[in-house]
C-alpha cells in the first residue's frame, strides 16, 4: 500500500495489493484524489486498505507502509482534535474489530 502526491499539495493517489499468508494475490485498490496532500494521502490509502480486507473477510491484517507519521498517529496519539480525525477514528476502529 502506498501514497503519492506529484507536489504537496496537489493530485495525488494510492493503490495496494492485498496478499494472503502464502504471498498469493487476493485482490488489488486503487483510487485518485484531486487536491490533496501526502499526508492525507497515505491515511486514505491505510483506511482504505483496512476497509477493503474487511470486505473480504480478512481479519488477521498485516500492513507495510512506508510513512512513519502515519503509524506514529495510528499507533500512538490519542490526543484529537487533528485535521484527519475522522480518517485515524476509522482506521482504529478496524484494528481493534473482531
Amino acid at each position: 500500500m502506498d501514497g503519492c502526491a506529484q507536489t504537496n499539495p496537489r493530485m495525488a493517489g494510492f493503490d495496494g495489493l492485498i496478499r494472503n499468508f502464502d504471498e498469493q494475490f487476493i485482490r488489488g485498490f486503487h483510487d485518485n484524489i484531486d487536491y490533496s496532500n501526502i499526508f492525507h494521502v497515505e491515511i486514505l490509502a491505510l483506511m482504505h486498505e483496512f476497509q477493503t480486507c474487511w470486505e473480504e473477510g480478512l481479519r488477521h491484517i498485516i500492513c507495510y507502509i512506508d510513512f512513519m507519521h502515519t503509524i506514529h498517529l495510528v499507533h500512538h496519539v490519542d490526543v484529537f482534535p487533528h485535521h484527519y480525525e475522522n480518517e485515524i477514528v476509522v482506521i482504529k476502529k478496524y484494528m481493534v474489530k473482531d
